[in-house]
């Protein structure tokens, strides 16, 4: 394709061809000319809406100069975006967005974040929103539709980040215009610390407890003893193959944050080792090849296990979760360093990690005590 800043004389200059040619503006993206093998030359404007694009004539060269025929593009053009902005926003319910937004976008997220993210949506975004022109929306609605979560901070904290993610993303679809979502700047709700760490008796206790078990269901008490023992995340372990452990590590190709590396202790190996191989590719396979998930998930309900594992052990209000951070504590009273732990929880944002920095409190404390008797032995 041939361009050229076009001009009066150069469109002038232009000559007769076998075929008809084009010649586009550098200046103006979608305006040119057309010249015809009959010598007609044919000044046009093309636009797109929507991924749909259309061709307007806007006159000969016997009709009108390049000057004029310039401002008619430039008039156009913006004439155009307008006339497509305003219908869309006609149409544009919050509802219908939303809809087009999951399907879009579904590709960008892991299948437990589409269905986090779409529960958030239906139960705690779209009764609000619904019936709403998607373009009206502002700060200040926002904020009453924050405030409306008020007394379910949790929920609230959760549902504003993928409300934020949509207003972004009909930016892009045309149904808003640049640079207004509406959800930037709005705070987020205080929330007290939900961490809780077990102390050395708790644990010792829940081993017990994990001990006994194993009549019950020794696939849930290897899952459980795989979570306190690695500080993975409970998905990684259910969804855990025998292809993944290697050389007394554990390869995970995709874990929340992507694929990472778990190394592994003499007694996480020690369980592994413990567990028998079967025909499933799953470290922890269910019971019946029958299974919709052939893993633990069909092999033991593990939340239902759990509830009765804390109660016999006194854990009462312990998640699952928590036996991470109990990893995570430990590993700060044995004094390593913060971003080690966060390689070993696989944290891509250091930040994330920061959290359980003031459980090293009491590591930093004895470190001063440490290097100030050092110092103040040579010092006499």
């Amino acid at each position: 394709m041939e361009k050229k800043k076009l001009t009066q004389k150069f469109v002038e200059s232009l000559k007769l061809r076998q075929k008809d040619y084009v010649i586009r503006d550098t200046i103006i993206p979608g305006y040119g000319v057309r010249v015809y093998p009959t010598g007609r030359k044919l000044f046009f404007v093309q636009t797109q809406n929507r991924g749909r694009r259309k061709q307007e004539s806007l006159g000969t060269t016997a009709e009108l100069g390049e000057a004029k025929a310039r401002e008619l593009a430039l008039a156009c053009t913006a004439e155009g975006k307008a006339v497509a902005g305003k219908k869309q926003l006609e149409i544009a319910l919050f509802e219908d967005v939303g809809a087009m937004f999951f399907e879009r976008y579904k590709r960008n997220w892991k299948s437990s974040t589409i269905l986090a993210s779409r529960n958030a949506y239906e139960r705690d975004i779209l009764p609000f929103f619904k019936g709403m022109q998607i373009a009206i929306i502002d700060k200040n609605l926002i904020k009453r539709w924050f405030a409306s979560l008020g007394n379910r901070a949790g929920p609230a904290n959760r549902a504003l980040p993928v409300l934020s993610v949509m207003m972004q993303q009909a930016e892009l679809y045309g149904y808003r215009p640049d640079n207004t979502n509406p959800c930037k700047g709005i705070p987020r709700y205080k929330m007290a610390p939900s961490e809780r760490f077990l102390s050395a008796v708790e644990l010792a206790r829940l081993g017990q407890v994990l001990q006994e078990y194993k009549t019950i269901s020794p696939v849930c008490v290897a899952f459980f003893h795989l979570l306190i023992l690695t500080g993975c995340r409970k998905s990684e372990i259910i969804n855990l193959k025998w292809t993944d452990y290697k050389h007394g590590k554990l390869y995970l190709p995709d874990s929340k944050t992507g694929a990472k590396t778990v190394y592994l202790s003499t007694a996480a190996c020690a369980v592994l080792d413990a567990i028998p191989r079967t025909s499933s590719p799953y470290v922890l396979p269910a019971r019946s090849t029958a299974s919709t998930v052939n893993n633990c998930r069909g092999a033991c309900n593990h939340i239902v296990h759990w509830s009765a594992i804390r109660k016999r052990a006194g854990l009462e209000g312990v998640r699952m979760h928590d036996l991470r951070h109990t990893y995570a504590s430990i590993a700060l009273e044995h004094g390593e360093h913060i971003l080690t732990i966060g390689r070993l929880l696989g944290h891509v944002d250091p930040e994330t990690t920061l959290k359980y920095a003031h459980l090293a409190n009491g590591h930093v404390r004895e470190t001063a005590r440490d290097v100030a008797s050092a110092i103040a032995g040579e010092l006499k």
